[in-house]
Parts: structure tokens; C-alpha cells; sequence
């Protein structure tokens, strides 16, 4: 199973829910910020998006604020990264002077993740049982960086002031979609990417070789015919070419 918290803490991801984000399961990757002090959320729903903006109410003024949008990793869900907003928050805000830019931060569920779970097996490796890892995990992560620039199109609609500029940051599978975000969208002029590959092609077919695929095992080297076979269909090819970070600048 990709994770845990998908499934344990979905019941949980909806507009209504007084569930608190910060009572979500932590993942082990970010056991550090375990002793965060909480900040202020609060549940959006825009596109049919279940969106948590962390950080509204300690603002101190409108005129000139930063929105972070941070991506949760493979297996997990938005509130995930709740204790991640609250560090950048409270760092942020101990050492902001009066007139300094203020900072909230964005987090929603990646495409089949969370509230916006299809089916688990589509967020497996081939080494989990998923014959079409390769596609799955692109279009999950590069599917999750379009959603970014559509809601910031549309979140100005719902705060009472517009953000004066977007970053975006992400660990593992929010990492990918931090590299497609920065990379796709002028608006974004910072990314904080964690364990986030810019080159799906070696990325994947390192894996495919690790996971001794047959379409990788039949040539020598290794992985030679990978491109174009049943894992990697050709239509997945011309895809990374179009929007992968190595596909476009290499």
C-alpha cells in the first residue's frame, strides 16, 4: 500500500470536517517537526479542490503576502504537511518586522491521493503490483502542477486580498510536481523541492532496472529498449518531452 495516512485519515478531508489537519498521522519523513507549535487553518473548497490555507489569522496586514503551496509526498494526504506549514509559519512570523511581507501557506490532496482518492493501486510502484506505474506517477504529479496554476488563478476569489507572490515546495512526489509548478507557471518565482527529480526518464528507468523489469532485462545494457515499451509507452515519451524539466531543457 502507498502509504498509510491515504486511507486512515481521508474520512477526515472534508469542507466540514472539525477534525484538526494537525491531529493527521505524521509521516516518518518529517518526524522534526513533531514539537511545532499549531497555527490558524481553515477549509476551502474552489474547482471542487479541498484546499487548507494555514496562517490567515496571524496576519497582521493585507498588503503584501506570500502564498506557499506545499505538495505532501507519494501514499500521503494534504494534512500531511500541516506541521511543515506551521514551521515555515512560525519561523516566518518570529522574525518578520512590521513592515515585512507576511506568508501563508496552501496545501490540497495530489490527483488520487486523499479526498481525491480513485484507486490505491495507481499510486504503487511496479515493485507494489502496478503494471502502469510509469504513466500513473507522471500524470499524478504533472496533473497536481496544473491544479497549482488553476487555483492561483482562483484563490484571490476567496481571500480578501490578492497574494503578491507564489512559491511552491514539495517532498518526494510533491517534489516532481514543484520542479512541472516552477518550471510551467511565471507566477511561481521560488520552488523548495525535497527528494524531487527534474529527469523522469532516468528516474524511472533506474527503477525499472531495480525492479528488473522484463522490458528492461531483454537488452544489454540494461534498460536500452525501456523507452517506448509497455512500461513507458511512446505516448508517455512524448509527454516528459513536452513538460518534463530534462525534456525541455536538455
Amino acid at each position: 500500500m502507498a502509504g498509510n495516512s491515504t486511507f486512515t485519515w481521508r474520512k477526515n478531508l472534508t469542507l466540514d470536517s472539525k477534525v484538526s489537519p494537525f491531529d493527521s498521522p505524521l509521516p516518518a519523513t518529517h518526524t522534526a517537526f513533531k514539537d511545532i507549535k499549531p497555527v490558524s487553518w481553515r477549509r476551502y473548497n474552489i474547482a471542487g479542490i479541498l484546499l487548507t490555507i494555514y496562517g490567515l489569522d496571524e496576519l497582521t496586514t493585507h498588503d503584501s503576502v506570500t502564498c506557499l503551496w506545499l505538495l505532501h509526498g507519494r501514499g500521503d494526504t494534504q494534512d500531511s504537511m500541516s506541521f511543515t506549514a506551521a514551521a515555515f509559519l512560525n519561523t516566518w512570523n518570529s522574525k518578520r518586522k512590521p513592515h515585512d511581507r507576511g506568508l501563508i501557506c496552501a496545501c490540497f490532496d495530489q490527483r488520487n491521493h486523499g479526498s481525491r482518492m480513485i484507486d490505491n493501486l495507481a499510486n504503487e510502484s511496479w515493485k507494489g503490483g502496478n503494471p502502469t506505474h510509469g504513466p500513473d506517477m507522471f500524470t499524478l504529479f504533472s496533473g497536481t502542477a496544473s491544479d497549482v496554476s488553476m487555483l492561483i488563478t482562483h484563490l484571490p476569489a476567496y481571500l480578501p486580498f490578492t497574494p503578491a507572490e507564489y512559491w511552491c515546495g514539495g517532498v518526494s512526489l510533491g517534489g516532481h510536481a514543484s520542479w512541472h509548478a516552477v518550471l510551467h507557471d511565471p507566477r511561481i518565482t521560488a520552488a523548495i523541492i525535497v527528494i524531487g527529480c527534474a529527469d523522469y526518464v532516468r528516474l524511472m528507468t533506474d527503477r525499472a532496472v531495480r525492479s528488473k523489469l522484463g522490458t528492461c532485462m531483454d537488452s544489454d545494457p540494461p534498460g536500452r529498449n525501456f523507452l517506448g515499451s509497455k512500461d513507458f509507452p511512446r505516448s508517455l515519451v512524448e509527454a516528459v518531452e513536452r513538460l518534463d524539466p530534462a525534456g525541455l531543457l536538455l
